[in-house]
């Protein structure tokens, strides 16, 4: 009896458990993927210091660019957003922002609003 609660703990423990570790071509092609993934992300600081290139080679074009069109590439301040998925009891998008100065990443965060 104590061997089969036993078990029953660790496949609960280890079975309920998501995995977040970070995949660039799943979260490229399944939205579900980067919600989980991203708070991983945010935490590691795997994506400071990277420039845009950088970034959308690893995670894609983004879903909200806030480059000046006319000013892309020189453009050294702005931000960038992936979607995640929707808000909880809300109509707004939950999403990955990162921030660039001088053309790098200088801060991540997970908003909803």
């Amino acid at each position: 009896m104590k061997v089969t609660t036993a078990i029953l703990i660790l496949c609960f423990v280890f079975g309920c458990q998501e995995d977040t570790r970070f995949d660039s071509e799943q979260w490229k092609i399944d939205n579900q993927v980067r919600e989980r993934q991203s708070k991983g992300l945010v935490k590691s600081k795997i994506l400071l210091d990277k420039s845009y290139v950088e970034i959308t080679d690893l995670l894609g074009e983004p879903d909200l660019d806030f480059r000046l069109l006319s000013d892309r590439m020189t453009n050294e301040n702005f931000e960038i957003q992936y979607i995640l998925g929707n808000c909880q009891m809300s109509i707004d998008f939950k999403r990955l922002q990162i921030n660039f100065q001088d053309k790098k990443v200088k801060n991540t965060n997970i908003i909803c609003d």
